[in-house]
Parts: structure tokens; sequence; C-alpha cells
């Protein structure tokens, strides 16, 4: 779909998922240079680029951050980010948590419980900020079916194989674009192509820059 200089090969349109590209940037200690990003894919030959991310009413912050965006060139999708309540003993229920319980010795297990029964009993919760964009992407897909030869989705959320397998029984190009460690494996197999952002990032100078730490007082 794009040769060796970055250039797609007809009608593009590119649809962000940052909160799982987020995701992925974090793990790695750095962060994304956006203005870099758009300008490489629009003069690479993009015709759309749509960014979807949540604001924040608890981080004011978040819509100056989409605003800059929107500034640099970005289409913006955006709704309010909820945050849901988390049992946390309903949290140490769940199987997966408790394949890693049994890791623990039998005394850590019990401690942990009835510390957790204490915090329950004082209604202590846990609270999860949730902004998905399933929905808005797959029906922004399916809005410019028609107008769009390539799609390519950076996220590797496997809610997203439905649409692209839709997607390419209408012969459309997909490219998927995450993380190694983001990645659906259904989601993978149901694209064209997938590309890890381990190698795509590198092929953009500047794209990535090591985040700052705050430095220690002597």
């Amino acid at each position: 779909m794009f040769n060796n200089t970055l250039k797609f090969k007809g009608r593009t349109a590119i649809f962000i998922d940052y909160a799982n590209i987020k995701a992925w940037v974090k793990d790695k200690d750095f962060f994304i240079d956006l203005k870099v990003f758009y300008d490489v894919v629009k003069k690479a030959g993009a015709d759309k680029i749509i960014f979807y991310y949540g604001t924040d009413e608890k981080n004011p912050s978040s819509f100056g951050f989409l605003n800059k965006l929107r500034s640099f060139g970005f289409e913006v999708v955006t709704k309010p980010v909820r945050y849901m309540k988390i049992s946390l003993l309903g949290l140490l229920n769940k199987r997966v948590n408790q394949e890693w319980l049994k890791k623990l010795s039998a005394e850590i297990r019990k401690i942990l419980t009835i510390e957790i029964e204490k915090l329950e009993k004082r209604n202590i919760k846990l609270f999860s900020p949730k902004a998905n964009f399933d929905v808005e992407i797959t029906l922004d897909m399916l809005l410019f079916l028609d107008e769009f030869e390539n799609f390519i989705l950076f996220s590797g959320d496997g809610d997203f194989v439905p649409i692209v397998k839709y997607l390419r029984s209408k012969n459309k190009n997909v490219i998927v674009i995450a993380g190694r460690k983001f990645l659906a494996g259904e989601l993978l197999r149901a694209a064209n192509t997938f590309i890890t952002l381990e190698r795509f990032s590198a092929r953009i100078d500047g794209l990535l820059k090591k985040q700052d730490l705050p430095k220690r007082r002597s």
C-alpha cells in the first residue's frame, strides 16, 4: 500500500484509536510527536486523518490537547471520559486474577483478602476511566466505504475484527498498525497487512521522543 518512501497508493483514510496507541507509547517510555506524524502521513498522500480520543473534566488539559491537534490538521472525534466503579473484591475474584493469586503463598492470599474485604466494607472503590471509540470508528469506516481504497487503522483492538473483515469483503485494502504487545492476533489475521508500531516509527525521524523523567533532588 505504500512504498519505501512512505507514499500511499490510492485514496487513503487513517483512523487513529489514540488510547490504544498511547498505551504502547507509554509502555516504551516515549511520547509521540503528533505534529511530525500528521505532516508525514499527509505528505505521504493520506486524504483523511481522524483522531479519536476522550475529553476528561478531571483533566482540563485534555481539551487543550485536542484543540492543538485540530490546529495541526487532524479531524478530531471526541466524547467525555466516563469513570466506572470497580469492586476490589470483584476484581480479585475474576478468573484471570485467581490464576495470579495461586502464585502467592496461602498466607499472603489470606492477608490480601482480609484487607480488601475491609476496604469493601468502607465502600472504597477503584475508578477506571473509559472512553471507547470502537463504535465511532466502525461507523466512520462504513460511512467512507465508497470514498477510499485504503483504510489504515492505528489500533490493535480485537473489537475491530468484524469491520476489518467487512471492508475486505468489499475489496478494500486494510492495514493495521499497532504495537506488538497491544495487538489481538485475530485482528492481525483479518487485515490485508500488519505493520508493527516499532517498524513504522523507525521509518519516521523525530516521531518518538524519550520521556524526560523528573530529576531527583540531591
